[in-house]
C-alpha cells in the first residue's frame, strides 16, 4: 500500500497562501490605517481650528467692553440765574449747565446732552407726587439734536443748555410744588454702539424747604439727586 500523508499535514497545506495574496492583504491594512490616521487628524486640525475662533472671538468681545466708553453725569445741572415760578406762566429758568465725564477707556462721539425738568405738584403738605416723578429711559434718544465734539477717555464737557425742555401739569396757584430734572446723555462709541446714561435730580430751594410755591417771585437753589432709579447702557 503507498504512503500517504497525516491528515494534519494535509490541512497545513490546504491554509498555505500565496505570499503575493499576503502582500496585497497587508498593504490594503496599511491603506486602511492611513485612511483612519487621516481622518483622525482632519478632526483634530478642525476642532482645534474651532477652539480657536471661539478664543479669539471672545478675546475681541472682552476686548471691546474694555475699550468702551462710559460718559456719566459727574455732577448736577446748576442754575445760572434765578428761576421764576407761575401757576398761570410757566416755569423759566434760562440757560444751565450740565457736566459730563467720560470714566471708560476709549472716547465718546455724536454725544447728546439732554435736560428736562418737570414741576411735580405735592400730594399732601411737602410730599410730591411720585408718579409724576421723571425716571431716565436710556432708549428715548432726541431726535434731530446737534451732537457736541468727541470726547477722549477721561476727558469732561460742561457744555451749555439753553432753556431746558418743561413738563408743566396744571394745578392750583396756591399749591407747593417741587421740581425735578431729568439730565441724559446719548453718545456712541467707535464701533457705532449707542449708548445712554440718565439720572434724576431734585431742586434743594435755597429758603431750605423741599417744596416751592409758584407766585412769579423769582427763587434760586441746587439740584441734589433724588433717590430713584437711573439708567445706563
Amino acid at each position: 500500500m503507498p504512503n500517504s500523508s497525516p491528515p494534519a499535514a494535509k490541512a497545513n497545506s490546504r491554509k498555505q497562501v500565496p505570499k503575493w495574496q499576503s502582500w496585497e492583504k497587508a498593504a490594503q491594512d496599511r491603506k486602511f490605517l492611513a485612511i483612519i490616521a487621516v481622518v483622525a487628524i482632519a478632526a483634530v486640525a478642525a476642532f482645534a481650528a474651532i477652539a480657536i475662533r471661539v478664543r479669539d472671538a471672545y478675546t475681541e468681545y472682552r476686548s471691546a467692553l474694555d475699550r468702551r466708553p462710559m460718559l456719566i453725569n459727574q455732577s448736577p445741572p446748576a442754575l445760572l440765574q434765578p428761576l421764576v415760578c407761575d401757576a398761570r406762566k410757566g416755569l423759566h429758568t434760562g440757560a444751565m449747565r450740565v457736566f459730563i465725564r467720560n470714566i471708560g477707556t476709549a472716547r465718546a462721539t455724536n454725544i447728546v446732552p439732554s435736560l428736562v425738568l418737570r414741576v411735580v405738584p405735592e400730594q399732601n403738605a411737602n410730599v410730591p407726587d411720585n408718579g409724576q416723578i421723571p425716571r431716565g429711559d436710556c432708549r428715548d434718544r432726541p431726535l434731530a439734536a446737534a451732537a457736541r465734539a468727541p470726547l477722549a477717555a477721561g476727558e469732561t464737557d460742561s457744555p451749555l443748555l439753553p432753556q431746558p425742555v418743561l413738563k408743566f401739569p396744571p394745578f392750583p396757584p396756591q399749591r407747593h410744588v417741587s421740581l425735578y430734572g431729568l439730565s441724559c446723555i446719548y453718545y456712541t462709541d467707535d464701533a457705532g454702539a449707542n449708548h445712554a446714561s440718565c439720572d434724576t435730580y431734585h431742586l434743594r430751594p435755597a429758603a431750605g424747604t423741599p417744596t416751592f410755591m409758584c407766585d412769579g417771585s423769582a427763587g434760586s437753589g441746587t439740584f441734589v439727586a433724588a433717590l430713584v432709579a437711573s439708567c445706563a447702557y
